[in-house]
């Protein structure tokens, strides 16, 4: 029975469609932020997940799209169809969902010749593309064949469609707030996926449901064969490729300069591709009302672009401004109030450019529904899969091209560019003075501009710092700096330290400390770069005879390497020395049975994607990488970890190596650093070993407490047991990394530093088991030379000295360097 003729009905059936986009763009942009994260276990921590989500996401829709205008003209069950797309694009997602799974043995099972070779990459593209790719088809059909079902005589595309469109648009922005929000901190990202695909099954049931009561459609006029793209205007084509092109090309640009401000696991992205995301289909609401003050999408366009690259042009500028004034989102007092703050920003610098932009493609779709009528929704899938496969180059090019060669703001000021040259272009069209004239000061004004917006700083102005280099691209910004406190240091994000010839002693203590462990290490391993100096520990110790060093940061090594040589032992140029360009996680799963000693540096726990490097997945490959008698070593960052958040960690090394050792890397209270050392074979930590090690040291080590096994001891926190009831950090719960990025932005997170890390230790070594052979009057001396720094840093200088507790057999070593004493110089405190 056909029921798709009478307006009664059809004004039911378009409500019905109204709301079911709604659903269906929620589910497809929650899908799509969970993606940018789930990616990260495969493409890695770096703005790659991100960018390769992004153009998969809208190659997809444009693949999805032009499959959706085929099926418009021929489908006569379009309800029936939608409902069967929709069940589909959730079955689709079962392979993004299980991820880690089914690719956990993926890089062991090629190896590190293939990781060496070049190869990984087309593996990772491969992979991105055939999982992210498919179900993304399905959801672009949905825009198409739902116009086949409502568009009639009484619904036209240049109006109703922008209201699907626009309801589609604004759907996705409340389906990501619901991910965000709550589904992911309730649930962890494995329950989150769960929420969406269950959404994708409510909208597939609406849809058999409008079946059931629309029934069929009539065969369609355009139902015979033809061209693809009858009836679409070259012009009308060109916009609307550029309009997607330009979107994501400028929307990866402007990620990548928020995140100047607000590098935090994936809230500050998702918080952005949200306001983006809201004033598109704010801009698709506005733009009926446009075209009639216009009259028209000719008068309209010139318009809407000249603007469009004047607030294109204006965005990095408005952010500089903020930057300037001091405007910081972490320091806010709440999650509540940093998203407020965020959205606040976002929309003062990013929303004049994409409520105006945003208003091209609507405006297209306009013109298109002027020339062409189409009734059945045919041209619009077309113009969708155009717009979507612009969006898909914009994506690829400005990660593979524009940053890398124009850096943030160059990219966006090329985006600007374009913006102008198509307002002239549209002018020229409609040959009135006042969109000539407009269009040419539009052009004129980024001209003007260009260069000025494209050598903005990237480092945060109000820091006080020397800046000897500076770069942004890609990969975010990366700055060399000096100051007194830190020396020379690299400052990645404007937000974290990489290291600093200030800290050089403690950094190559954190390199040297993990080969004392072992008896004979020749190959070693470290997941982390930044300045060299831990790595270069290494390169004195005569047993060594490989050191692989994974960075996945370019940028990093290249600082590495120019800035840094004098500190770093020339590492690069070492033939011992292999650097790996690649993401720890996936270097680790590579090499099985490689190292006798791996070290993880530290990591940011609110960092986008390190939390993972702390998951019991990773730690599980670190093990298998691994040759017998291997130890893996864990450095934490106390001071940026809560009780908590140290506890799920060790729960996760726990689950994978049993029993672990802790170890400290000095008495400084304010930043303690902590070693989890734990054995491929489960086995003790061998204080005869240690002892033999140190004694070899003492050759080429002069640091005071590696040089005899008594220093270790002093640094030594035991075997403590495993807190009850602290679930372990996973890739499917992301437990470390949600709630380190809550407690980052909520204010008064209590950091294990000063008094609190001083008693946090001493419980730790009340309920430890020491390891064979240790003194536990020395780990008591280490716990009161701890007490004693603080009192030394907090000005009471009245207390037992410091120099008290320390072990004769360090103080009579006259080959010591006691500069490097980690902590007050124990001479003269």
């Amino acid at each position: 029975m056909e029921r798709h003729d009478g307006e009664p009905v059809a004004r039911g059936a378009f409500a019905w469609a109204c709301a079911l986009a709604v659903g269906s763009g929620a589910a497809a942009l929650a899908h799509q932020l969970l993606w940018t994260r789930r990616t990260v276990d495969l493409l890695g921590a770096g703005s790659e997940s991100a960018a390769r989500v992004f153009a998969c996401f809208f190659l997809g829709l444009a693949l999805g799209s032009g499959l959706g205008a085929w099926m418009a003209r021929r489908v006569r069950r379009p309800w029936l169809t939608l409902g069967v797309v929709e069940a589909g694009v959730a079955v689709l997602c079962l392979p993004v969902v299980f991820l880690p799974a089914w690719t956990s043995g993926l890089w062991a099972a090629l190896g590190p010749a293939f990781l060496e070779s070049g190869h990984g990459v087309w593996v990772k593209l491969g992979l991105s593309l055939l999982t992210l790719t498919p179900p993304a088809i399905l959801m672009g059909v949905f825009l198409p064949v739902a116009g086949r079902a409502v568009f009639g005589e009484r619904r036209r595309l240049g109006r109703d469609g922008l209201w699907l469109y626009a309801l589609n648009t604004l759907g996705g922005v409340a389906g990501m707030a619901v991910v965000l929000l709550w589904a992911l901190p309730v649930f962890g990202a494995m329950g989150a996926m769960g929420f969406t695909l269950l959404l994708n099954g409510a909208v597939a049931a609406g849809c058999f449901a409008a079946h059931l009561r629309f029934g069929a459609v009539g065969e369609g006029r355009e139902a015979g064969g033809g061209s693809p793209l009858r009836g679409i205007s070259a012009w009308v084509a060109t916009l609307a490729f550029a309009s997607g092109f330009l979107v994501l090309a400028s929307e990866l640009a402007f990620l990548q300069m928020l995140l100047l401000a607000a590098p935090l696991s994936l809230y500050a992205a998702a918080g952005m591709l949200m306001t983006v995301i809201l004033c598109l289909g704010l801009a698709a609401l506005m733009t009926p009302r446009l075209l009639r003050l216009a009259g028209g999408p000719a008068g309209l366009l010139p318009f809407a672009l000249g603007v469009s690259a004047l607030t294109t042009l204006a965005a990095p500028i408005l952010f500089h401004g903020l930057a300037l004034l001091g405007v910081n989102l972490f320091d806010v007092g709440g999650v509540g109030a940093f998203f407020a703050v965020l959205a606040a920003t976002s929309l003062l610098v990013l929303g004049p450019v994409f409520l105006v932009s945003g208003v091209v493609l609507p405006a297209v779709f306009a013109a298109h529904g002027e020339r062409a009528g189409n009734e059945h929704g045919q041209g619009w899938g077309w113009l969708l899969a155009v717009n979507g496969f612009g969006g898909f180059l914009g994506a690829e090019f400005a990660y593979r091209a524009l940053l890398p060669a124009l850096g943030i703001y160059g990219t966006v000021a090329a985006c600007a560019a374009v913006y102008g040259a198509l307002a002239l272009a549209a002018a020229v069209r409609v040959r009135t003075y006042a969109a000539g004239g407009f269009a040419l000061a539009c052009a004129a004004a980024v001209v003007l501009a260009f260069a000025p917006v494209a050598g903005l700083p990237v480092v945060n102005p109000a820091v006080p710092v020397r800046i000897l280099h500076a770069e942004a691209g890609r990969e975010g910004s990366l700055a060399v700096i000096e100051s007194p406190l830190a020396g020379r240091a690299m400052l990645l994000q404007n937000q974290y330290m990489l290291g600093s010839t200030a800290a050089r002693y403690e950094q190559e203590r954190l390199g040297h400390l993990p080969l004392l462990l072992h008896p004979s290490p020749r190959r070693v391993g470290y997941i982390g770069l930044a300045t060299g100096i831990t790595p270069s520990a290494a390169l004195r110790h005569e047993a060594v005879e490989r050191i692989d060093v994974a960075e996945i940061s370019r940028s990093v090594t290249r600082a590495a390497e120019m800035w840094f040589t004098e500190f770093n032992g020339g590492l690069h140029a070492d033939p011992r020395v292999r650097l790996w360009l690649e993401d720890g996680r996936v270097f680790a799963a590579a090499h099985r049975e490689a190292f006798d000693v791996l070290t993880g540096d530290l990591f940011l726990p609110w960092g986008p994607g390190e939390g993972r490097l702390f998951a019991v997945e990773h730690f599980a490959h670190c093990r298998a990488a691994l040759r017998p008698g291997g130890v893996f070593v864990q450095w934490l960052p106390m001071h940026q970890l809560t009780r908590d958040q140290f506890e799920t960690i060790r729960a996760a090394f726990g689950a994978v190596f049993g029993p672990h050792d802790i170890f400290t890397a000095g008495f400084e209270p304010h930043t303690p650093l902590v070693a989890l050392a734990g054995w491929r074979e489960g086995a003790l930590l061998d204080w005869n070993v240690v002892g033999r090690r140190t004694a070899e040291a003492r050759s080429f080590i002069p640091d005071p407490v590696l040089r005899h096994p008594e220093g270790l001891a002093l640094l030594y926190l035991g075997r403590p047991p495993l807190s009850e009831g602290i679930p372990p950090n996973t890739l499917d719960n992301m437990r470390l990394e949600l709630d380190a990025a809550r407690r980052r932005i909520g204010g008064g997170a209590p950091y294990l530093y000063g008094r609190e890390w001083i008693d946090f230790r001493t419980g730790l070594a009340e309920t430890a088991a020491p390891a064979l052979g240790t003194d536990g009057e020395l780990i008591q001396s280490g716990e009161q030379i701890a007490r004693a720094a603080l009192r030394v840093r907090s000005g009471d200088t009245g207390a037992r000295p410091m120099r008290g507790w320390i072990p004769e057999v360090l103080l009579l070593d006259h080959g010591a360097d006691w500069r490097r004493w980690p902590g007050p110089d124990p001479r003269f405190h």
